[in-house]
C-alpha cells in the first residue's frame, strides 16, 4: 500500500506540472478551437491515469541533485553532563556489572509493530478518499442503467431524424434514442451502445428544437465524450487531494460543450435559434446527479453564460481548427515529452554521496533520568525508545553514562537478565522497572516520548532501538548495531556496524578488516551509504530494487528490473559476509583508509555463527558454518576450503581433465540413468562462472564422478548419507538437477539434515519435485533458523501451490525477521491466490 501511494504521490508532483502546462497552453491558445483544447485536456486526464503505472515501468533517467550536508547533533546540554548522576532523584549508581551478564541479542527490530508510520496512515486515508470515489463513480453507472431500463424507445418519427444525424457526424454505432418520464434534461451515456435520454415532453417539440437537440447529442456520441468523462471521474477519484484533478476535470467539461456548440453552429443551425433552445432547456430541466457524475448533459446552468456568450459571438470563422494530422502530431509530442518527466529521478552524485544524509537529533523532555557504571570490555548495552532518538559519544572516563530525556507518562526501566543491562521507555504506570523482552522484542514499551545520550568507552558495544526516531553513534570505539522502524541512522566506529530501518537512510563506517558474521544495513526506503576499510576482507552482497548503485570495490554488477545487484569479494582469505539493501533508494559502498584492528574485541550478537550467505551467489566464509557437526570422511574435514577459498561448501577432489568426454550421448545411451547423466553433463559443459563462490561447475563434474554401472541417482542418494555434510550438499543439488522423479523421497529426508546448506539445496531443489506429500516437510521447513533454508521453502511451496500452505505463507509474509523472506512470501501467496 505505501509504495503504491508513494508513486501516486510522485505521479501527483510530476503530474502538477503537465497539467499547469497545459492549462496555460489553453489559455495562451484560447482562439483555437473548442475541439483542439478539449482534446489537450483529455491527454492530461489520460496522462495522470497512467502516469503512476509509467513510473513503475519506464526505466529511470538519473538527474543529478545538490549533495546535503550532515546536520547532527550529538552533545547533551552542559547543565546534564555536569549534574550529579542519580536516578529519578534517587541514588542508583552502579559501579560494577557482573560479568555473567552476556546479552544475547536477536538479529531482527526490537520494536513492536503497534503504530503506523506516518507514510502508512496517509496511505490508508488517500486509499479511503480513493475507495469512496470509485464508488461513487459505479453507483452512478448503475444509477444510469436503472434509468435506461425504466426509459421507452421514441416514435418512429424520431428515426428519421437520428438515421440521418448519425449519418452526418460519422456514427457507426447503434444509437438509442429513449424519453423519460423524469423531467430530465437531455442526456448521453454510454460506450459501446450509446444512449440518448429525452424527457417524455420531447415529444411535443416542433422538429427545429427535436434536430438540434439531437444533433448537440450525436455529437457527443462522435467524439466519445462519455469514456472521457468516465476518466475525469476515475481521475477525480485517484487523486481526490489535488486540486489540479479536480479543476482539470472542470476544464474538460466546459470546453466539451463549446465543442458540441461549435459543432452544431457549423452545422449550420442559426446560432440566435440555439442559443434560445438551450436556454429554454436549461431553465425548464434539470440534470440528475448520476448524469452530471457519468453521463454528459447537454445544459447545466452553471456553464449556462459561458455558453450563450461563446455561441452568439461572431468570432467562428476566426478560430483555429487544426486538421487531424496536427491534432495526432501535438498529443503525440505531449507523450514523448512525458515519458522524460515519468523516468526522472533525483540521485546524489557519486563523488559527494558519503555526505548525503542530513538530520539533526532534537532533544525535548521534561524530566531527566542519569544513570553511570562500568561494564567490562567486550559486553554489550541495550537501548529501546519506540518514540525518541538515540545519540552516542565516545566516553573518556571508562565508564557508561546515560541520560535520558523523557516526558511526564515515561519512565525508564531497568533489565539485568542474562541479555544484559537493557534500559528502556515503559510507561510511568508500570508497577514494575524491568524491561519485558520476548525474543528480543520489548512487550511493554510506551509510545510516549524519551531521547537517551550515552557516552560509550572503548570495547563496550551498543544496541540501539528505536520505533520512530534517529540513532546516531559519532566517532566511537565499538561495536554498533542500531535498527529503526521511520528514521534515520548515522554510525562511524573504529569497531563494526549494523544498521536497519524500514523508512530512512543508513550512513555507517567501520573499522574492522574481518569477521564472522553477517554485517547487515537495510532500510525499505532510503539510501544506504557505507564505508569499509580499503583492506577489509569479505564477500559483498549490494541491491537496491529501484534506485542508484556505486561502489569503490569491484564486482559483477547486474540489472533486474528497475535495479541493481552487485556480487564482490575483496582482500584476501577467510572473508566476512557484508550486505547493503535498499528497496527503493540509493545504494554506495566506499573504501575508507585501512582497518585500525584485525577483529572485533566485542561478543557478537548471536551465539552462534551465521554466515548468511545469499544462496544464488553461495558466498561464504571459510571457516564451517555449521560447528555442531561431526564429520570426517573422504580424509576432509569440516573445517573447509584453503586459505584463500570463500567457498566453504567446496569439495576437494580432483576432477579427470577427459571426465566430461567419457559420457558422450553414445557412450552413455545404454545407461539406466542416462538421461540424467547428460543432465549434469550438459551443465558442466556449458555453465560460465559468474564469481569465484559459484559452484556449479564443480557440483556438477563431482556429480559425474559418483556414476557406477550407468547409475547416478542410487549413488547420489547414498551420498546423502555422508559423515561430510559438503558431500551431503552436493548430492542434494545434483539429485535437484538430475530431472529424475525418483528423487523426491531422498530430498524430503534431507530436509531433515544437520547442516543447513543441505536442507537448502533440498529445499530449493523440490521446487521442480514436490506432490502434496511434500507440503508438510516444507511448511515445516518455512520455521528453519536459517534464511536461505526458508525462502527455498517458500519457492518450492509456491510451484506447488496447494492451498495448506497458503496460512503458512502469510505468517512468514508478516513476521519473518528477513525481509528478503517476507518478500519472497508475499509474491508467493499472490501467486498462489
Amino acid at each position: 500500500m505505501t509504495n503504491i501511494f508513494s508513486l501516486i504521490l510522485e505521479a501527483a508532483v510530476k503530474g502538477t506540472f503537465l497539467m499547469a502546462a497545459i492549462a496555460i497552453f489553453t489559455i495562451v491558445f484560447r482562439r483555437t478551437s473548442a475541439s483542439m483544447r478539449h482534446s489537450m485536456l483529455s491527454f492530461s486526464v489520460v496522462a495522470m491515469i497512467a502516469l503512476p503505472l509509467v513510473i513503475a515501468l519506464v526505466p529511470p533517467l538519473r538527474v543529478l541533485s545538490l549533495p546535503r550536508t550532515p546536520q547532527v547533533t550529538l552533545r547533551a546540554p552542559e547543565p546534564v553532563r555536569n549534574a550529579p548522576l542519580t536516578t529519578d532523584n534517587r541514588t542508583a549508581v552502579a559501579d560494577e556489572v557482573p560479568s555473567d551478564i552476556a546479552p544475547t541479542i536477536r538479529r531482527a527490530s526490537s520494536q513492536p509493530a503497534e503504530r503506523l508510520s506516518l507514510i502508512q496512515s496517509l496511505a490508508f486515508i488517500w486509499l479511503g478518499g480513493a475507495v469512496v470515489g470509485l464508488i461513487t463513480l459505479a453507483g452512478g453507472l448503475l444509477t444510469l442503467r436503472r434509468l435506461s431500463h425504466r426509459a421507452r424507445p421514441v416514435s418512429s418519427e424520431w428515426n428519421g431524424i437520428v438515421v440521418e444525424l448519425k449519418r452526418d457526424a460519422h456514427v457507426s454505432r447503434d444509437v438509442r434514442v429513449l424519453l423519460s418520464d423524469l423531467a430530465t434534461m437531455p442526456a448521453t451515456w454510454g460506450i459501446v451502445r450509446p444512449i440518448i435520454v429525452l424527457p417524455v415532453t420531447a415529444n411535443a417539440w416542433d422538429a427545429e428544437r427535436k434536430r438540434v437537440v439531437l444533433m448537440h447529442e450525436m455529437a457527443h456520441v462522435s467524439r466519445n465524450d462519455c469514456l472521457m468523462q468516465i476518466a475525469a471521474q476515475a481521475l477525480c477519484a485517484i487523486y481526490w487531494f489535488h486540486p489540479g484533478a479536480w479543476l482539470t476535470a472542470r476544464r474538460l467539461r466546459a470546453e466539451r460543450e463549446l465543442a458540441c456548440d461549435e459543432a452544431v453552429v457549423r452545422a449550420g443551425v442559426d446560432k440566435l435559434d440555439y442559443a434560445t433552445h438551450l436556454l429554454t432547456i436549461a431553465t425548464t430541466f434539470r440534470s440528475s446527479a448520476s448524469s452530471a457524475i457519468i453521463g454528459v448533459a447537454m445544459a447545466r446552468p452553471s456553464q449556462l453564460e459561458g455558453r450563450l456568450t461563446a455561441i452568439l459571438a461572431d468570432d467562428s470563422a476566426r478560430k483555429w481548427r487544426p486538421s487531424t494530422r496536427t491534432r495526432v502530431a501535438t498529443i503525440s509530442g505531449l507523450a514523448v515529452l512525458t515519458l522524460p518527466l515519468a523516468a526522472m529521478r533525483p540521485v546524489t552524485p557519486p563523488a559527494v554521496i558519503q555526505s548525503s544524509l542530513s538530520f539533526s537529533v532534537p532533544v525535548a523532555a521534561s524530566d531527566t533520568f542519569r544513570w553511570q557504571g562500568s561494564i567490562p570490555s567486550g559486553e554489550w548495552i541495550e537501548l529501546h525508545s519506540i518514540n525518541g532518538n538515540i545519540t552516542a559519544e565516545l566516553s573518556r572516563s571508562g565508564r557508561v553514562e546515560i541520560v535520558g530525556f523523557k516526558g511526564n507518562d515515561v519512565k525508564v526501566a531497568i533489565d539485568r537478565s542474562h541479555r544484559g543491562i537493557i534500559f528502556c521507555a515503559v510507561p510511568s504506570s508500570a508497577r514494575d522497572d524491568t524491561c519485558t523482552m520476548d525474543n528480543g522484542e520489548l512487550k511493554n514499551g510506551t509510545t510516549g516520548r524519551l531521547d537517551f545520550v550515552v557516552k560509550l568507552p572503548t570495547g563496550v558495544g551498543l544496541a540501539a532501538h528505536v520505533g520512530r526516531g534517529n540513532v546516531v553513534a559519532r566517532s566511537v570505539e565499538s561495536y554498533v548495531w542500531g535498527t529503526a522502524s521511520e528514521g534515520n541512522i548515522d554510525i562511524s566506529t573504529t569497531d563494526l556496524a549494523e544498521a536497519s530501518t524500514g523508512i530512512g537512510s543508513v550512513n555507517a563506517s567501520f573499522g574492522r578488516r574481518s569477521w564472522r558474521q553477517d554485517l547487515e544495513f537495510y532500510t525499505d526506503v532510503g539510501d544506504v551509504i557505507v564505508r569499509a576499510p580499503a583492506d577489509a576482507r569479505m564477500m559483498i552482497e549490494a541491491e537496491t530494487r529501484n534506485g542508484f548503485m556505486s561502489s569503490d570495490f569491484r564486482g559483477n554488477l547486474t540489472s533486474f528490473g528497475r535495479g541493481k545487484r552487485l556480487i564482490a569479494k575483496a582482500g584476501v582469505g577467510p572473508a566476512g559476509m557484508l550486505t547493503l539493501r535498499t528497496g527503493r533508494g540509493t545504494v554506495a559502498l566506499r573504501k575508507g583508509g585501512n582497518a585500525v584492528a584485525e577483529v572485533s574485541s566485542i561478543r557478537m550478537l548471536v551465539p552462534n555463527v551465521d554466515p548468511k550467505p545469499n544462496p544464488d551467489t553461495n558466498p561464504n566464509p571459510s571457516y564451517n558454518p555449521n560447528p555442531n557437526e561431526n564429520s570426517s570422511a573422504d580424509n576432509t574435514s569440516t573445517d573447509s576450503g584453503t586459505e584463500g577459498d570463500p567457498t566453504g561448501e567446496l569439495v576437494p577432489i580432483t576432477i579427470p581433465p577427459d571426465l566430461i568426454a567419457r559420457f558422450s550421448d553414445a557412450s552413455i545411451g545404454s545407461y539406466p540413468d542416462a538421461r540424467a547423466i547428460a543432465r549434469l553433463r550438459d551443465i558442466g559443459l556449458t555453465h560460465k562462472k559468474q564469481h569465484g563462490s559459484d559452484l556449479v561447475r564443480e557440483r556438477s563434474e563431482w556429480a559425474l564422478t559418483m556414476v557406477r554401472n550407468g547409475e547416478l541417482i542410487n549413488p547420489l542418494k547414498s551420498a546423502l548419507a555422508s559423515n561430510d555434510w559438503r558431500v551431503r550438499a552436493y548430492a542434494a543439488w545434483a539429485l535437484g538437477e538430475s530431472g529424475d522423479p525418483r528423487v523426491t523421497e531422498a530430498l524430503t529426508s534431507a530436509l531433515n539434515d544437520p547442516h543447513w546448506r543441505v536442507r537448502m539445496h533440498a529445499a530449493s531443489a523440490l521446487q521442480r519435485f514436490a506432490t502434496v506429500k511434500q507440503v508438510a516437510p516444507l511448511i515445516k521447513a518455512l520455521s528453519d533458523e536459517y534464511w536461505q533454508v526458508r525462502i527455498a521453502a517458500v519457492d518450492a511451496l509456491a510451484q506447488l501451490g496447494d492451498r495448506r500452505a497458503v496460512a503458512p505463507l502469510e505468517v512468514v509474509a508478516e513476521k519473518d525477521p528477513r525481509w528478503i523472506v517476507r518478500d519472497q512470501a508475499r509474491s508467493a501467496l499472490e501467486r498462489m491466490r
